[in-house]
């Protein structure tokens, strides 16, 4: 009977493990690629990017950028169409409340910094491989 187990066991093994890297990889993926789509655009639209997923204590911010004299922390949000809600609709008050500690953290990293700064989304709809793309500036 044991033997019969430890193969069911190693068989679930084999079947399972690969089913759900794929699961975990495929929404990581499309993020990934919203985030490439909203640097080429911000790029477009005047945006220095200064760095991709910067990661603190308190979080990650998708994308740091500069526009003028105004250093903007970008959160983008990507899906796919047939949704409800609109992407930007996603981020709620305990999201933008670690964006923000995640910011403070970033500027408090500086060496100087007396300027201003922002929040930004951007939002992205892929409707047949055809990206729709809006910033919405001082989001939050």
């Amino acid at each position: 009977m044991n033997i019969v187990l430890k193969a069911l066991s190693r068989l679930k093994e084999k079947i399972v493990i690969p089913h759900s890297k794929k699961m975990e990889s495929s929404p990581k993926k499309f993020g990934d690629y919203g985030e490439t789509l909203a640097v080429n655009f911000l790029k477009k639209h005047g945006y220095t990017i200064i760095q991709r997923n910067y990661k603190c204590i308190y979080g990650e911010i998708d994308i740091i950028a500069k526009e003028n004299n105004c250093i903007v922390f970008i959160e983008v949000k990507t899906r796919k169409t047939g949704g409800e809600i609109l992407p930007e609709d996603s981020i709620n008050y305990a999201k933008e409340r670690r964006l923000t500690k995640a910011a403070e953290y970033y500027i408090n990293g500086l060496d100087y910094y007396d300027g201003d700064f922002r929040f930004d989304v951007v939002s992205i709809i892929v409707n047949n491989n055809k990206p729709q793309i809006t910033i919405i500036t001082d989001a939050f």
